[in-house]
């Protein structure tokens, strides 16, 4: 196991490594995170503001609503449905925002 060397790792990486690494990632985070209650639209109801989070922030959370982790395990479980034309809500691929492509 590398674990007993992870703080000598992470400190060799480079500022431009980590900046480029950051930048790669930045698509996906959103994907991680529980930005609203289940089932709810993100923009009505967020969690519990984090506590340096002003208006702007709560209206890019907001935004991010159909891409967040609730979003996104929808999406995985609706692409799982048969697609055998016995259900209509699972007779094409669907995207993370709920829309059928």
């Amino acid at each position: 196991s590398e674990l007993p060397s992870l703080p000598s790792i992470l400190a060799s990486v480079s500022v431009q490594t980590h900046a480029r690494m950051r930048r790669a990632i930045a698509c996906v985070w959103p994907r991680l995170f529980w930005l609203h209650a289940f089932g709810a639209h993100a923009d009505a109801h967020l969690d519990a503001p984090l506590t340096n989070c002003d208006a702007r922030c709560r209206a890019q959370l907001a935004a991010l609503g159909p891409s967040d982790a609730f979003g996104t395990l929808m999406m995985l479980l609706r692409n799982r449905l048969p697609r055998n034309g016995s259900r209509a809500a699972a007779a094409a691929p669907v995207t993370a925002a709920g829309t059928a492509v």
